[in-house]
């Protein structure tokens, strides 16, 4: 019975690891969100994981599109919001 409230307390503090790695990712966490990361976070073999896959999955897509910056063909932006407009 202990390990099943172990697991779920573990789950809940994953799954708001989950939200906050996006954050810290996106640069958008606050302070509070950085404190809570290495605090806690960084204990976790789980959440260590996922923020190393998650990071590494960033970087790889950041240099892609770096490599293969393609320019927008014009008016392609107003054709997007003409689409969006007609649909709604």
């Amino acid at each position: 019975m202990g390990n099943n409230t172990e697991t779920s307390r573990n789950s809940r503090f994953c799954d708001e690891f989950v939200e906050i790695v996006q954050l810290i990712l996106d640069g958008e966490a606050s302070e509070e969100h950085k404190n809570r990361f290495n605090d806690y976070f960084m204990k976790c073999g789980h959440c260590i994981s996922y923020y190393n896959l998650e990071s590494s999955t960033v970087e790889f897509l950041k240099k892609k599109i770096e490599q293969e910056k393609t320019p927008v063909p014009d008016g392609l932006a107003n054709e997007i919001l003409s689409k969006i407009q007609y649909m709604a």
